[in-house]
């Protein structure tokens, strides 16, 4: 691990009310003396002074290009600087220009959108926890280091992410996507609207064009007169002789 530097005696004080009621003056003082390691990061406020950055001048892609070499390259030297591989880091995607594919805008939005430093920002610790006179206070000053890494490391992804959010929404490649998307997108809507209604007017013609088979005509009858209650019993009780062809209202 790099040397350590010695903070400057004038640095502002933190402390937090656990600090205060259970080791007092006791972590002031040895904050002052804090050692620290050299930042290798990008600072957040270089990343976001490129939100208002003139781009015209130098060129879009040029100037976004060379920030996103820049914040690859810290990452690269804070993996070699703690020995350890290179395959610890994601490939990051060049930006490319007006004549990249497609495929390759998309790559590097989404690793820039995704992006996660593999920096632990130990550089901005308030506390050497070394030199803790105890076990309990070099827990809390560890702690406390942890609040602010986490701290730093959050706001420095969000910083990049941001970014790349801002820079998409500005690339003449992705705008140009968008709006051949939307132009497509409407065709097939007017397509499918034309679809329909080609669908309906068949449907009306051939409602027109339909004729009623004859099987299923039904010709017009003469209606059938009910026999009353009356007619029906004397007709029940009538005989009919078939050798004279004669009826008779009784059996006599």
């Amino acid at each position: 691990m790099p040397p350590l530097s010695s903070k400057s005696s004038s640095t502002p004080t933190r402390s937090s009310p656990t600090l205060k009621n259970e080791l007092g003056m006791t972590l002031i003082a040895l904050k002052s003396s804090s050692l620290i390691l050299t930042t290798p990061s990008i600072p957040s406020s270089l990343i976001s002074s490129f939100f208002f950055s003139n781009t015209l001048k130098k060129g879009f892609y040029k100037v976004y290009s060379d920030l996103s070499a820049k914040i690859v390259s810290a990452e690269i030297g804070y993996v070699k600087k703690l020995g350890l591989g290179l395959d610890t880091l994601r490939e990051a995607p060049i930006m490319g220009n007006l004549e990249s594919p497609y495929s390759q805008v998309t790559g590097f939005f989404n690793y820039w959108l995704g992006f996660s430093t593999v920096m632990d920002f130990c550089w901005v610790d308030d506390y050497n926890v070394m030199s803790g006179p105890n076990r309990k206070t070099r827990r809390l000053m560890e702690e406390e280091n942890k609040k602010l890494r986490k701290k730093a490391k959050r706001e420095y992804n969000e910083t990049v992410r941001e970014l790349a959010e801002f820079v998409k929404k500005r690339d003449k490649r992705v705008i140009d996507m968008m709006v051949r998307k939307n132009e497509e997108s409407e065709r097939k809507r007017l397509e499918e609207r034309e679809r329909k209604k080609k669908l309906e007017r068949e449907k009306v013609e051939h409602a027109s064009k339909y004729e009623e088979p004859e099987w299923a005509r039904i010709d017009e009858v003469e209606p059938i007169e009910e026999e009353s209650e009356e007619e029906s019993e004397k007709k029940r009780n009538e005989f009919y002789c078939v050798a004279c062809g004669k009826k008779f209202k009784s059996e006599k």
